[in-house]
């Protein structure tokens, strides 16, 4: 009975040390995840700064110099000494720096695609709109950088008026006066960057255009090996923090 008893302990230790042995080789297999080359160029540029251009103002993701992509950078800044200089930039203008936070078409694989936002239409008078095709006689604001790809999913009896930013965009819909040439019946964005739009001037989204999307990434050119180091690193971030701090900067982007 002691024997067997003695025998429950002994192999109830292997199989806790077992279990932390495992745990540990996990752990430590992720911190060291890295390539050599990857580990030499961490070591390297610990002490440099690094400059990225980055969209400003952009709710939840950059805005006032925060948000969640901020919330990444410091965490890489937090695990492996990188810091980076963020140059603000407004969507149209031409970025100062090989590495840039943008907003592309469609992510390439070398890309980090940071968040995929569909366009929709918001109205002044909260009309919804079940198709597409009902979408007619109105008169509509737009990017002036995406005046190309609206008129493929508008029809022609629709005016559009072009901005050159989204906050004009976003000003027009605040516009009453039928003198102002720049008076709209709604707008055609990207929703994250209507989202407050919709929650202070209590309005609707009239319409999804679903499959009229455009990717937020971050892209790194001419440095294979810093881009390869951030896709792991954004990775692991991601599957631990993405959807906290999402909410987080999606419920400041409103209250502020």
């Amino acid at each position: 009975m002691k024997k067997n008893k003695k025998l429950f302990i002994i192999i109830s230790i292997i199989a806790i040390v077992s279990f932390i042995i495992i745990i540990s080789f996990f752990m430590n297999s992720k911190k060291d995840s890295f390539t050599l080359s990857e580990k030499e160029w961490i070591e390297e540029n610990k002490n440099k700064v690094i400059d990225i251009s980055i969209l400003s103002d952009i709710p939840i993701l950059t805005y006032n110099g925060d948000g969640l992509l901020f919330s990444f950078l410091n965490d890489v800044n937090n695990n492996l000494g990188l810091t980076f200089n963020g140059n603000a930039y407004k969507y149209g203008s031409q970025q100062a720096n090989d590495y840039v936070f943008k907003i592309v078409d469609k992510a390439s694989d070398k890309d980090i695609l940071i968040l995929r936002d569909n366009y929709v239409l918001v109205m002044k008078n909260a009309y919804i709109y079940h198709d597409i095709n009902d979408i007619k006689n109105i008169k509509v604001g737009v990017l002036k950088a995406d005046v190309g790809v609206v008129k493929q999913y508008l029809d022609d009896s629709n005016q559009l008026v072009e901005f050159e930013n989204f906050q004009d965009l976003s000003l027009s819909l605040k516009s009453e006066s039928q003198e102002n040439e720049n008076n709209v019946d709604g707008v055609i964005l990207l929703k994250s960057l209507v989202m407050k739009d919709l929650i202070e001037k209590d309005l609707r989204i009239s319409y999804q255009f679903t499959n009229f999307t455009k990717d937020y990434v971050l892209t790194i050119v001419g440095d294979d090996v810093l881009n390869s180091i951030l896709k792991k690193e954004y990775s692991a971030w991601s599957d631990k923090h993405y959807t906290e701090e999402y909410n987080k900067y999606l419920l400041l982007s409103i209250i502020i």
